[in-house]
Order: C-alpha cells, then sequence, then structure tokens
C-alpha cells in the first residue's frame, strides 16, 4: 500500500486563534488516524522542517506539539505527532541521493510534493490552507536526465477525504452465525474488526467490483452492497469456488504465488 506523506508546505500559519490551531490539528490526526486503516503496515514520513513551518502566526508546529494542555485528547493528539514526526527517515533526506525536480507553481524539490510523486505516496496537508485544497494535485516531476512526466497525486485535507477511498466492512444477516430467513450464504467466519483488516488489504482487478484477499490461508471475497458509501459485506470461499466466480481474480492470485499451481 501507498506510504503517506505530511505536506509541510501547507503549514503557513492559517490557524487565527488558539482553537482554530487545536482544531487543525485534530483533523490532521484524523485523517492520518483513518488513513493509517487502509495502510496495512506502509510508512508515514514527513519532512525536517515540519517543525519549524507556522501554525499561527505566533506558534510552529513544534510549539503547538510541546505545549502543555489540560485537554486529554489535545495532548493525547501532541504525543502521538510528536512521536511521529520525529520519526524519520524524513523525506527530503531519502530525496538528498536521488537527482530529480518538482515543479508544481514553482520549484518544489526535495518537498513533500516531490517525495510524493517519488515514492507514489498519498499526501497528506493541513486543513484551511488555501494552497492546498481538498483533490489530486499534479506535479511536474523527473529524475535523472528523463523527460518531465505530470503526476496526479492522491491527496487529502481531511478525514472525509480518506472514507471515500476506504472501503467499509459492515456484516451482511445471510452470512451471520445464525443466518436471517431467505437467502443464506456462507458464514463469514471472521469477527468485524478481522474482516476490516482483511477488506483493507484486499485486491481489486479493473472493472470487477468485487475484491478479495488471504487470510490465515483462507480466500475471503467481499461484494459492495452500498457503493454510494463504500459498504462491503463478505465470506470465505474455496478456490475451485474462486476460480469459477471470479477468474480473473484466480489468476491474479495464482500469478503472485498466492495460490497453489
Amino acid at each position: 500500500m501507498p506510504a503517506i506523506i505530511i505536506n509541510e508546505l501547507s503549514a503557513i500559519g492559517q490557524a487565527r486563534t488558539g482553537h482554530e490551531a487545536d482544531s487543525i490539528m485534530r483533523s490532521l490526526a484524523e485523517t492520518l488516524r483513518t488513513l493509517g486503516l487502509i495502510q496495512c503496515g506502509s510508512s508515514t514520513h514527513t519532512h525536517s522542517s515540519i517543525f519549524n513551518q507556522k501554525l499561527s502566526e505566533k506558534q510552529t508546529i513544534h510549539g503547538w506539539l510541546v505545549a502543555q494542555v489540560r485537554d486529554r485528547e489535545i495532548q493525547t493528539i501532541r504525543v502521538l505527532l510528536l512521536r511521529l514526526f520525529r520519526k524519520g527517515p524524513h523525506i527530503d533526506i531519502l530525496l538528498a541521493n536521488v537527482s530529480h525536480a518538482c515543479y508544481r507553481t514553482i520549484d518544489h524539490s526535495g518537498t513533500a510534493l516531490a517525495g510524493a510523486a517519488h515514492l507514489n505516496a498519498w499526501l497528506v496537508s493541513l486543513s484551511n490552507c488555501p494552497r492546498f485544497p481538498s483533490g489530486s494535485l499534479v506535479v511536474n516531476y523527473r529524475e535523472g536526465q528523463r523527460s518531465f512526466e505530470q503526476i496526479d497525486i492522491s491527496h487529502f485535507v481531511n478525514a472525509d477525504d480518506a472514507r471515500r477511498i476506504r472501503r467499509i466492512y459492515e456484516p451482511h444477516p445471510k452470512h451471520g452465525t445464525i443466518p436471517t430467513s431467505g437467502i443464506v450464504g456462507t458464514p463469514m467466519d471472521l469477527s468485524d474488526a478481522e474482516a476490516q483488516r482483511v477488506l483493507d488489504n484486499c485486491i481489486s482487478i479493473p472493472n470487477e467490483k468485487r475484491v478479495c484477499a488471504i487470510h490465515a490461508g483462507r480466500i475471503y471475497v467481499f461484494h459492495p452492497h452500498r457503493a454510494e458509501v463504500n459498504l462491503y459485506h463478505g465470506f470465505p470461499v474455496e478456490v475451485m469456488e474462486l476460480q469459477r466466480k471470479l477468474p480473473e481474480h484466480y489468476r491474479y492470485l495464482l500469478s503472485a504465488g498466492m495460490l497453489p499451481a
């Protein structure tokens, strides 16, 4: 799954009050938490300059992170973000030995934007920054002497942005341990939390709505039942059933060495 990079260029002193600063950082934490459920263990990077960027006219990111507050929720967010921001390697260190150029409106080489293009990563910006509104970002990027390419970066400003791409598991009665009357399906043998983790790690095939994954030696298929809000239900299947009903998924898993030949 893609790495996540926090966009230091989106901290421009946009918070006008302490309450607004808390709100911006709370939104950042919530976005990262939501994306973290999708990541499945991928890395998160910041830029080494993130601490010196302005959150408000009088306060840097570092100043906000180390301030003592009584609000337990905000203090928890501070501790978690401080730990994350200190964790390396920082994206500018990763790019230091990569010959590259990155432009959007100006030269952005060595920044989070260049890092997102280099790693094909997800970029997370602080909210209320007019330079980086919700939606994808396009940069011109090249490495070495190659020609510039336009790279469309997946970009997130709030948790709603993240939720739009995340599949959400919702158990269906027909796959329950005690199915309801009517159509009965194969019972789901995972807890809701386990099923969500497996769904987050599913593979998808172009032009196919159903997705699948292998967990603990079993194959699981998930169907969208409310596609407009990304809700899926799922159940285990045997290899022969997968081969018969989802041949493209079967061939993909087989070629990836995830199924016995």
